[in-house]
């Protein structure tokens, strides 16, 4: 398995095919393996500084409160695709830069509006905030797919329109209309929409991803190319923004997707990860500056800041047995 580029390079020159290439990667960083020694989080369902692959089980949301639209990145196809392009370059030498040129084009095209894997494409068009609303409408759409109403998605969103309008009379499907009546109990309670995770991939060619979407997609193909990658929540023009950074010999670049003018370079006042969280400003650039005496409990040993903040308590209980297990030298 490879752990760089340069590995990478050498599995392709040896024949190997794509799809396993990526089987085999992919498997190890949603190992227990990669899990306890590299990924590390704070802030859930919205990420406040994540590093390493966003495995699978984890999700990123787009705002800080329960309900809103949560993805799993997990779209493998387009781990192959990365490859396959790295494969027709093979014979380039590519520096750090235009690696990156390629992963920043690669994932603002899966964003844009190409149309080409528009699965939910007509869900999308009339809303107001298609980014946030598609994927309250995407859930709903689907928890009344699984109580059986044979509903094409034109009709689901013809009526969930009369719905959200207050026209129940306008829904000619009388199981549907019950349902509608019904729905009202259930949307009160958040947590059903927590039931449903979107994958990355039902967005493709929509056009409604941004910051959030493209700094998680590049999280993890920056991190199964062998990358050290951390996604950060910032702000940039005073508006709030997710981006990425990338630690390369210990020093930091600065690596944004949806701000595509943004140049891959040096952050020389990031001697740490933590740094990345109360930086202050820099250029458009603005941390969320957290208090201090939170950021030393968060890393009161350098990385030492996994799962910290709103995460699974049995999963941080895990780790810290494993840390024990180490230090006593049991296996």
């Amino acid at each position: 398995m490879f752990n760089n580029p340069r590995e990478l390079k050498e599995e392709i020159l040896s024949g190997k095919k794509t799809e396993d290439i990526v089987k085999e990667r992919v498997a190890y960083l949603n190992s227990e393996e990669y899990q306890y020694k590299l990924y590390q989080r704070i802030g859930s369902p919205a990420v406040q500084l994540l590093n390493g692959y966003i495995m699978n089980g984890e999700t990123v949301s787009l705002y800080d409160f329960h309900g809103s639209t949560s993805y799993a990145i997990d779209d493998e196809n387009f781990l192959n695709e990365i490859v396959d392009t790295f494969k027709a370059n093979s014979n380039k030498k590519l520096g750090v830069p235009q690696m990156m040129y390629f992963i920043k084009s690669a994932v603002r095209n899966y964003c844009t509006n190409q149309n080409n894997s528009a699965k939910y494409y007509d869900l999308c068009k009339p809303l107001q905030n298609p980014r946030e609303d598609f994927g309250k409408v995407l859930n709903e759409y689907l928890s009344f797919k699984h109580t059986g109403i044979d509903l094409s998605q034109k009709e689901f969103m013809q009526y969930y329109l009369s719905y959200e309008n207050g026209i129940l009379e306008k829904i000619e499907n009388e199981k549907a209309k019950e349902m509608f009546k019904a729905f009202d109990t259930y949307e009160k309670d958040d947590n059903n929409f927590l039931n449903t995770v979107i994958s990355i991939s039902d967005i493709r060619g929509l056009g409604i991803g941004m910051c959030v979407e493209m700094s998680a997609l590049s999280q993890n193909v920056l991190s199964f190319l062998g990358f050290n990658s951390f996604m950060v929540q910032g702000y940039a023009n005073n508006v709030s923004h997710q981006f990425n950074a990338v630690e390369i010999n210990g020093k930091y670049y600065i690596f944004d997707a949806a701000i595509y003018e943004t140049k891959f370079e040096e952050l020389d006042f990031i001697k740490k990860p933590e740094d990345l969280l109360t930086f202050g400003s820099y250029k458009n650039y603005t941390s969320r500056q957290n208090n201090l005496n939170e950021i030393k409990k968060l890393a009161v040993k350098g990385k030492d800041y996994r799962h910290f903040a709103e995460s699974s308590l049995q999963m941080f209980q895990n780790y810290k047995d494993l840390q024990n297990k180490d230090s006593k030298g049991e296996k």
